[in-house]
């Protein structure tokens, strides 16, 4: 039986991933980026679409309940001439077409000059614009990203950082290496201050303990005694981060 790779939901294409497992029954969730279905061996095709029906139902249920979930499955495509916001910063979009093999960007002031290779579809070429776009606004925010750290470092925990980074990264929303190396999502750049800082201080305070025993909560808590109101945020409203 070949199964759908995506469920169409309230006129939005959801990704779907069909796992067939040794297992008694049906089981499903799903997350910023898909739907996960996982079912037994040996399930009949009229049987799958009638999982598929009730499925249906069922992620609708959550949109209605979640639009922040919901919105992480709408298409967001920019033009030349767009004008997109991070943060207090706004940036005016000049894409043109690519002379070369290469996609291309830089940021001049508030405008983002891009470049874009007309061979590619349009959806590879958003993929494209987004990645540019994503990269450029790590290098406009990354000296004052830098700073906090630091200043957060200074007044909480008095350790090495040797290097910050902002990566685009949805898997997670920062890491901290054992040789004082944080690295943060560029997603946070998208998130209230207070909360960018709460995802800083979580990485910062695995320099004092690199686990998530009670020493480390205690770390986190004298820095920010309200970092789980922040970590709550996060958690309801980062799916929707980003362009």
């Amino acid at each position: 039986m070949a199964y759908k790779s995506y469920l169409e939901v309230d006129g939005l294409r959801v990704p779907m991933a069909v796992y067939v497992e040794a297992r008694p029954n049906v089981r499903y969730s799903i997350t910023a980026h898909k739907i996960n279905v996982r079912i037994p061996r040996g399930m009949r095709e009229g049987e799958f679409k009638e999982l598929l029906e009730k499925l249906h139902v069922w992620v609708s249920d959550v949109f209605r309940r979640r639009p922040d979930l919901r919105r992480c499955f709408v298409t967001r495509s920019y033009r030349h001439g767009d004008t997109v916001q991070v943060g207090s910063r706004k940036y005016v979009l000049d894409i043109r077409p690519a002379p070369n093999k290469n996609h291309w960007g830089r940021l001049d002031g508030q405008t983002m000059y891009i470049k874009l290779v007309d061979i590619s579809s349009a959806e590879e070429r958003q993929r494209a614009l987004k990645s540019l776009m994503y990269r450029l606004v790590a290098q406009d925010f990354l000296p004052e990203v830098t700073a906090r750290v630091f200043e957060l470092n200074d007044r909480y925990f008095g350790e090495t950082v040797r290097k910050v980074s902002l990566r685009y990264t949805r898997s997670r929303w920062g890491s901290c290496s054992r040789t004082g190396n944080i690295s943060l999502s560029t997603l946070l750049l998208f998130a209230p201050q207070e909360v960018m800082d709460q995802v800083i201080i979580h990485e910062l305070a695995h320099l004092k303990e690199p686990n998530h025993s009670p020493a480390f909560w205690a770390w986190v808590k004298k820095a920010m005694p309200d970092y789980k109101e922040k970590a709550a945020w996060l958690r309801k409203h980062g799916p929707s981060l980003g362009f």
